[in-house]
């Protein structure tokens, strides 16, 4: 993954890079992404350390202190100085590259954006279309701790996205099942999930099958569900009846 060499190094110095960011979007009207977003990107595969998404994690260290932009938003007073606008806009933006994503990882996201179910369900679409690319850095992720850990195995805020839509609250404190996020979501409330629903479902479906009929081939990608009504009748029925065969024939 690519992460803005701003957000990389020690705590201290992070801290002084973001705090410059944010003057200039205060200040100038700056993009509030693209002030974190220099030129400069480094890959996490190349560079040690661990990923920090929540709590402030001090040492002598180089880590990528992905919380900080957020973090220092809040806690510096600076949202006061956001318009309403620029402040959904941070959202908005934010859930459209991996690494700004990974910013948002920080339960205080719950706390400011995400109090009505409109913002969980962008929340977690963007969650689906990223999570390939999250889970692959493995064990690195931290929350103020200098040891990593599998993404899902922090409470983040997407656990509590998840809950909002009407997963059951354990489901999250355990392992990610067979299906992962894709078989939580099938059962998730249909009221405050809407077509995440059918499209955990399926997905989940589908990746069941490629298990067992094609161990050797990983199930294949899949494009995140738009926001309108996107199922069929025919799909709605094939998948209400449990029909694998017409399930298949119309995907």
């Amino acid at each position: 993954m690519q992460i803005p060499a701003l957000l990389y190094g020690e705590y201290a110095e992070v801290r002084k890079r973001c705090r410059r960011a944010l003057r200039r979007i205060v200040r100038e009207g700056q993009p509030f992404w693209s002030a974190f977003q220099a030129e400069v990107m480094l890959d996490t595969i190349t560079h040690p350390g661990v990923i920090v998404v929540e709590g402030v994690l001090r040492g002598n260290g180089n880590d990528f202190h992905c919380y900080a932009p957020l973090y220092l938003v809040l806690n510096d007073g600076m949202i006061d100085a956001l318009s309403p606008e620029a402040i959904e806009e941070i959202f908005a933006s934010g859930l459209e590259e991996a690494w700004s994503f990974t910013c948002m990882l920080s339960r205080v996201v719950m706390y400011s954006w995400m109090r009505d179910t409109e913002h969980c369900r962008h929340y977690v679409r963007a969650a689906l279309r990223h999570w390939d690319l999250l889970d692959a850095e493995g064990e690195r992720y931290t929350w103020a701790s200098n040891s990593g850990e599998q993404l899902w195995a922090i409470p983040v805020a997407l656990h509590s996205a998840m809950v909002k839509l009407g997963v059951p609250s354990h489901l999250v404190q355990e392992p990610l099942p067979a299906g992962g996020l894709y078989s939580l979501l099938a059962q998730a409330d249909r009221e405050l999930a809407g077509d995440l629903v059918e499209f955990g479902r399926l997905q989940a479906s589908l990746a069941q099958e490629s298990t067992y009929c094609t161990p050797a081939r990983p199930p294949q990608p899949v494009s995140e569900p738009p926001d309108s009504t996107f199922m069929s009748d025919e799909m709605s029925a094939a998948l209400e009846n449990d029909d694998p065969v017409a399930i298949r024939r119309l995907v």
